[in-house]
This record gives C-alpha cells, structure tokens and sequence, in this order.
C-alpha cells in the first residue's frame, strides 16, 4: 500500500461567512483539529469553549491548526498527517452559531493500492479535504460539497481512487475557463469529418 502522509485543505469562504447584526459577512475563524477517533458531539450541541476543543476525541487533539477566512476567500494549505490520526474536526467560531452546523467531521483518507506496483511520487499532489463556509454552517468531505468553487488547483486521489479537482466541483458547469473538454479513450479514432453538404461535390483538381 501507499501510505498517505499529507492532505490539502482546501477552503472556500462565502460571501457572508459569519454574520454580522446587521447582515453583513464578517472573517469566520475556523479551527481544524486531527482526532484518533470520531468526536463525541451530537449535531444540536453547543461549540465548545477553545480550551475545551481539545477533548473532542477519546483522546486530546494530535494536532490543531487556526485559520481565518474573508468572505470570498479561497485557501489552500498542506497538512502533516498524525500517523494516529483518524479523522479532521472543522470547527466554525461564529457570532451567531446555528445548533449543528458549526462543526464538520471528515474521516482522513486510508492508505490506497499501489497502481500498477508504484506509489505516486513524492512531488504528486496528496489527496484534499474540501470546506465550504457560509452562512454560520460548516461542509466538508472528500468531494467538493455543492457550492464549492476552489482554487482550480488539482488533487491526487480520492479515497475511492479517482482523481479530484477544485474547479467547479460543486456548483452546477463550473467556470468556463475551468471546463475541459473529455480526453478520447486510449485506440478511439476520433470522429468522421461530416458529408458535403446536398448538392455539393468535392472540386477535383484544375
């Protein structure tokens, strides 16, 4: 097997990720924790006081990471993987939390299959966990949650062995400078000119 050492987090912040009395989107401060077990929290509980993120898991956190977002922001970073780590809690502090959907919880890819014997190389991208936040709620997966934008950048493999990008992965068609047409599969000829048109003939030559 390849063992997986790295994820790219991979945020999109809406327009209003946090809003204000009147409205009006404000920074949401996220924080991401690495956990050895799913955490322990039902979807109506409160957010935690920070000191207390840590108990989240049947263990303290393996690792914690705070980042701000603005609204309309796009942020990717590298994440060194715990090797005890089982699963990433996302966690939204907002002025006006909403009973859960302030948090999200992605289980961190399993070690994949060696294609054809080789792993990926060391430069290859790792594979990416997915976050959207608007509107004090908290989405994250393995796929780009509907509404997900991105940076365009690629993604190595999903845990179910597909390759993943960020453009467009969840909002219907995506941008248009993000779209590609299909590649043809491997010994397909490519499609037949169409005929003259009626009552039409080649012209020979002279």
């Amino acid at each position: 097997t390849c063992p997986i050492s790295h994820v790219d987090l991979v945020v999109d912040a809406g327009a209003a990720p946090n809003r204000g009395a009147d409205g009006s989107g404000w920074p949401a401060h996220l924080e991401i924790l690495q956990l050895g077990a799913a955490p322990r929290l039902s979807g109506d509980a409160e957010a935690p006081p920070p000191g207390e993120l840590d108990a989240l898991g049947e263990a303290p956190a393996l690792a914690h990471d705070d980042r701000v977002f603005y609204p309309e922001s796009h942020q990717r970073w590298r994440v060194a993987l715990a090797p005890e780590a089982t699963h990433l809690a996302i966690v939204g502090r907002f002025n006006h939390p909403t009973p859960g959907t302030w948090q999200a919880t992605v289980a961190t890819p399993v070690p994949a299959a060696a294609a054809g014997g080789r792993c990926p190389a060391d430069d290859a991208p790792p594979p990416c966990v997915f976050v959207l936040v608007d509107h004090e709620e908290v989405r994250a997966g393995a796929a780009p949650p509907p509404g997900f934008v991105g940076d365009g950048e690629r993604c190595g493999s999903r845990i179910d062995g597909r390759g993943a990008t960020t453009a467009g992965g969840g909002r219907p068609g995506g941008h248009a400078r993000d779209r590609q047409p299909p590649p043809l599969e491997r010994g397909a000829p490519p499609d037949p000119p169409p005929p003259p048109a009626a009552g039409s003939l080649p012209r020979g030559p002279g």
